[in-house]
């Protein structure tokens, strides 16, 4: 049987459809939990009551230096110091800081530098690496320097504000994670008003939570979410960000 023109374009386009449907069928059904996710910490508090059996000690001179001549090279410090010195953030090196955590029974060794500011802004690159060579990379660009206050714990009234908006101060944080090679996913947060925000630290825990879940599978070993995860948005929380979550003194 011979097939009209139209005919046989809709007889083409229902076996393309149906193969479509075939391969989405087989693909498309959710992924288990990977074996390396931990449940996801449903609160703040939760996240920042670290479970963990941890102790912290900073890396002595030497091993400070052999351990950043090996991170600086390394292609996510490379894109992120890149990334800060177009936007005119240069890396302070004084600022350099290395320690080794022992968490559970996983070594990780850290690395942060922190940049100039420019009018109020400044930049920040951490690096984590654990001993079988799994990578955590972050930079961030804000407008809230912790070290804004010598000798002392910083308050938020205590920062200095170049922007305003209604009378409020604008406060704002952009992090990007490193994915894998070519790789950087950013998360933005910002607000100009006088409220509490202690949760906001936790939206930004669930949302790369959930995007780790998502792509986490065993082929992509760059963006597996490894157990002392847990532990280290907590560190990062408590380095950062601890005293920017409470009441805005304006």
């Amino acid at each position: 049987m011979r097939l009209s023109g139209s005919a046989a374009i809709f007889a083409l386009a229902t076996l393309c459809a149906a193969g479509l449907y075939i391969a989405y069928d087989v693909t498309s059904a959710s992924p288990e939990l990977p074996a390396t996710m931990p449940p996801r910490i449903e609160t703040l508090g939760e996240l920042l009551d670290v479970k963990n059996n941890v102790a912290i000690k900073p890396m002595g001179p030497a091993d400070t230096d052999a351990y950043v001549g090996q991170v600086i090279p390394s292609e996510p410090w490379r894109d992120a110091e890149m990334a800060l010195t177009k936007k005119g953030l240069l890396l302070d090196m004084a600022t350099f800081e290395a320690f080794v955590a022992q968490v559970d029974d996983t070594t990780v060794s850290v690395v942060s530098a922190e940049t100039h500011a420019v009018n109020g802004t400044y930049g920040v690159i951490i690096y984590a690496r654990d001993a079988q060579g799994n990578v955590a990379a972050w930079y961030m660009i804000t407008n809230i320097g912790q070290k804004s206050v010598v000798g002392a714990d910083p308050t938020i009234s205590t920062i200095p504000v170049y922007v305003w908006s209604n009378g409020m101060p604008v406060y704002f944080v952009s992090i990007w994670h490193w994915m894998g090679p070519g790789w950087w996913v950013p998360y933005h947060y910002w607000w100009h008003d006088s409220h509490n925000h202690p949760n906001w630290y936790y939206s930004y825990y669930n949302y790369w939570w959930w995007y780790h879940y998502w792509y986490d599978y065993p082929v992509y070993i760059h963006y597996k979410w490894y157990p002392w995860y847990n532990w280290y948005y907590a560190w990062f929380y408590w380095r950062y960000f601890y005293y920017w979550s409470t009441y805005f003194k304006y």
